[in-house]
């Protein structure tokens, strides 16, 4: 701002007005400059007051608080327009963007019924996709890992807009999901499969990671009603809780993320699966997998370890896990048994005298004539 001598020795009051000095020099510019009548001071605007002598801004002064209004003064718009000749704006930065700290997440990792593990490729909306198609009866099982403490949940879906609740299932298992630790889906082992029906087209293995409890049947249920995408369903159906893909980053090149949750719990990982039917060069060569289920052994124990039962005779029951249809399942020592093509078996079982272990071996065979045979050892335990 151009400043004269009046200017200095202004001791306060409602506007600071320039004298005829200073008003002859900011007319005069050249002039004042050279006669030193003017000369250039750096001030800061800090207020303004429309009211005050038609507009006036209020100044601070960096010569203490014995000039002017105790180291401030008002000048009109008029005289700031005339006397200012240039003006800086000061903003503060804009302050650093909180840390993210996500407070959800996990990952999936398919595995075929061979051993082999099935890799993803980007699906439609930040999704994911099975690399490899898979014709129907392909069996795969998942393995699931949350970052944190949480419920986990998971939702089948198929091209006509079916829903099933895959996992848990009718309250058997328990959804919590400890941080770090791995659950096998949809059972308890690596001998439990899903299996791809006949249905062919896009199917959506859906996981549902939930700070919150969630009835996954009655998701399930009412996505088969609502419009879109799987998302878009799942969307419509859980609104506010469902965390938006926005807040979800990607890890690696599995299926693996993080979000935060904000105001959400729910965070969805959708999987699309190509299903084709089996054609040309898309064989089963795989041979049936045997799995008991009802007597069987405990998680920890290897597959060699005696099953124990309570009486000599019991049910016996289980799947034949196969890509194709099951053509025939013998169960040795049996007195009584009977199977589905779709895989699974039962009987009635009669162990002999003696203590033990008794050997059952189960023989099965499927429509492309892949066989396999498995021992079991059952150890009977009296009270």
């Amino acid at each position: 701002m151009w400043v004269g001598n009046n200017f200095g020795r202004y001791s306060g009051g409602r506007v600071w007005r320039p004298d005829s000095v200073e008003n002859w020099g900011v007319a005069n510019l050249d002039a004042a400059l050279d006669n030193e009548d003017l000369g250039g001071h750096a001030m800061t605007v800090i207020g303004y007051d429309d009211t005050r002598e038609g507009g006036a801004f209020e100044v601070i002064n960096s010569w203490g608080t014995d000039w002017g209004n105790n180291g401030y003064f008002w000048i009109t718009y008029e005289d700031f327009n005339r006397f200012v000749f240039e003006g800086h704006e000061v903003l503060p930065l804009d302050p650093p963007p909180p840390p993210r700290v996500p407070d959800i997440g996990g990952q999936l990792t398919f595995h075929h019924i061979s051993g082999d593990r099935l890799t993803v490729q980007g699906g439609q909306g930040g999704d994911w996709r099975l690399a490899r198609s898979l014709p129907s009866g392909t069996r795969f099982r998942v393995e699931a890992q949350s970052d944190f403490n949480a419920n986990l949940y998971i939702i089948g879906g198929d091209a006509t807009g079916d829903y099933v609740a895959l996992f848990p299932r009718e309250g058997e298992t328990s959804p919590h999901a400890q941080a770090g630790a791995t659950l096998l889906l949809p059972g308890p082992t690596e001998q439990y499969f899903t299996r791809l029906n006949d249905t062919v087209g896009t199917d959506f293995y859906i996981a549902l990671f939930t700070q919150e409890p969630l009835d996954v049947a009655q998701v399930a249920n009412d996505m088969m009603s609502a419009p879109g995408t799987p998302r878009r369903r799942l969307q419509s159906v859980l609104g506010e809780r469902l965390v938006d893909v926005a807040d979800m980053d990607r890890r690696g090149n599995g299926i693996s993320f993080d979000a935060m949750s904000r105001d959400a719990d729910v965070a969805a990982l959708i999987v699309e699966i190509d299903h084709v039917a089996p054609g040309n060069g898309v064989g089963d060569t795989s041979a049936p997998l045997i799995v008991l289920t009802e007597p069987s052994l405990d998680a920890f124990d290897s597959d060699e370890a005696p099953i124990p039962v309570s009486s000599r005779s019991f049910r016996l029951e289980g799947m034949a896990q196969d890509e194709s249809q099951i053509v025939s399942l013998r169960i040795d020592g049996a007195s009584s048994s009977q199977y589905s093509s779709r895989g699974p078996f039962r009987a009635e079982i009669e162990l002999p005298s003696g203590p033990g272990p008794h050997p059952i071996t189960i023989t099965t065979e499927d429509s492309l004539g892949n066989t396999s045979a498995r021992t079991f050892r059952f150890q009977p335990r009296f009270n």
